[in-house]
Order: C-alpha cells, then sequence, then structure tokens
C-alpha cells in the first residue's frame, strides 16, 4: 500500500467513524478539497444502498487513450519533425496534447530518432573553400613528389589555453539535496591565456609544447615585442628542436628554411 492509498483508507475510517470533515482535516492534515472528494463519494455509496463496510475510496482505473499510442500520432509526429527538426519535444506533445513521455517513446521507438546537439563549425565562403582546396592539393603534390630525396616536413599548430575553469551547463552536473550545495564555478571578466605551441615531423617526431611568456605591453596598450618573442620560439632558443632529431647537416631552427629539403608545414 502506497502512501496515498493509506491517505486515502485513513480518511474512510474517520468517515465511517463518523468524523467530520473539518475534524479529518484538522486531526491528519489532509487537504480540504481530498477529503470532500472522499466525502462525496461516501455519501453517494450510502445513499445508492451500499454499506459503510463496504465502500474503499479507491481512484478508478483510468484506461490509456486509444488514440495515444495509433499511427495517426506518429505520423503527425513526422510531419512536425519534417516542418521544424529543432522543435522540443515538450512543444509537439503540447500541440498534440498528449504527454511528452508518450512523444519521446514514439520519437525513440516508432521514428527511429535520436536528440542531437547542434554543432559548431567555421563559417567559410566560396574563395576561402577554393583557397583551402588549393592549398590542400599542393601539399598533397609535395608530399607524393617531393622535391628532394627524404624530405623533412614540419606540421606546427598553436593553442590558446584560458586559466578559468570550463563548464558545460549540459554535462556537468551535480547531485546534491539543496540547491545552495552546488558549487559555482567562478569566471572573470578578462580570462588571462597563455599561447602553446607544438611542433611535430613527418618522421613521427614530437616536440614538446613551448609556452610562451606573456609579453609586456607597451604605452598604447598594445602588446610589444610579439613577433620577436615568435621567432625566438622557432629560432631553437626557445624550443627544443633537439626532441625533433633534426640531422646535423641542417642545423637549428634558422638554417631549416635554408635548406630545400625542409617544408614547413
Amino acid at each position: 500500500m502506497n502512501e496515498e492509498e493509506r491517505r486515502r483508507a485513513t480518511i474512510v475510517n474517520g468517515l465511517r467513524a463518523g468524523r467530520t470533515v473539518k475534524d479529518i482535516v484538522k486531526f491528519h492534515n489532509f487537504k480540504r478539497t481530498t477529503v470532500f472528494d472522499i466525502k462525496k463519494k461516501f455519501d453517494a455509496f450510502i445513499a445508492a444502498g451500499g454499506r459503510a463496510e463496504d465502500f474503499t475510496g479507491k481512484r478508478k482505473k483510468h484506461k490509456r487513450r486509444s488514440d495515444a499510442m495509433g499511427d495517426d500520432v506518429t505520423g503527425a509526429l513526422v510531419d512536425l519533425i519534417d516542418e521544424d527538426p529543432g522543435r522540443s519535444m515538450r512543444s509537439m506533445a503540447k500541440e498534440l496534447n498528449i504527454s511528452p513521455t508518450t512523444v519521446r517513446r514514439k520519437v525513440r521507438g516508432d521514428i527511429r530518432y535520436k536528440s542531437y546537439a547542434m554543432r559548431r563549425g567555421q563559417f567559410m565562403n566560396d574563395a576561402t573553400k577554393e583557397r583551402r582546396c588549393a592549398k590542400a592539393k599542393l601539399l598533397l603534390l609535395k608530399l607524393k613528389r617531393p622535391t628532394v630525396k627524404n624530405q623533412l616536413i614540419f606540421f606546427s599548430d598553436e593553442k590558446n589555453f584560458s586559466q578559468d575553469q570550463k563548464i558545460n551547463r549540459r554535462n556537468n552536473r551535480w547531485l546534491c539535496g539543496d540547491p545552495s550545495d552546488v558549487p559555482i564555478v567562478m569566471q572573470t571578466k578578462f580570462p588571462s591565456t597563455v599561447m602553446v605551441l607544438g611542433v611535430v615531423s613527418n618522421e613521427g617526431d614530437v616536440m614538446p609544447p613551448h609556452f610562451f611568456k606573456k609579453s609586456p605591453k607597451n604605452q598604447h596598450g598594445g602588446v610589444s615585442e610579439g613577433p620577436q618573442r615568435c621567432c625566438e620560439a622557432l629560432d631553437g632558443r626557445g624550443c627544443c628542436w633537439a626532441a625533433l632529431r633534426v640531422p646535423a647537416r641542417w642545423g637549428a631552427g634558422p638554417q631549416l628554411e635554408k635548406d630545400p629539403g625542409v617544408v614547413r608545414g
């Protein structure tokens, strides 16, 4: 017996004992509307010739709607999804006047759809696409037909890392009993960032990541000596070119560009 059944049984026992609605509500702290509803059914049962001992007060069983799980609902859902795939299932359930659980069950079971997160991408116009395609073809041509034997190719990339903690409001959850116990992830208005450079070669050699030091700002507020410091990181004084095992005949970073056998990727 669940909590609702025990509450209804208590109200029925009080009515059988001749208690008033006011006494039952005050003594058990039940809702007045619930007690009045059961009292109305109890009086109707007694008026129809029934005995007070036979009255149970149980709720009648509700049957599932015949059109709630029919093919018409599935077709209507398909039409709504085709019209706007980004629409929420709750809004579709409200329009069709059915339960959101039914909509989710239909979408997963009958329509075989899943709810995916929207993806982000870089905007590229036609000119950008043509330039990227030309560069990609040129790179493939260099890989297939190198200008010299045993050509060494470097691939470099840089990334800005923020010192603020990242948080995903949809995936990062916190289980607790009180919302005040959820920790707050603090964010700064202008988070500090650091640039990291990574270089690999076509022979599988990897250079340890190089962290650029923050450059001092000049009197106009701009960063001074930025290009010079970037060059320092590429000329052997800032990066560990030894980790890439560059042949001695090619020397350090600045001499790599002089040799035709080296390609910067």
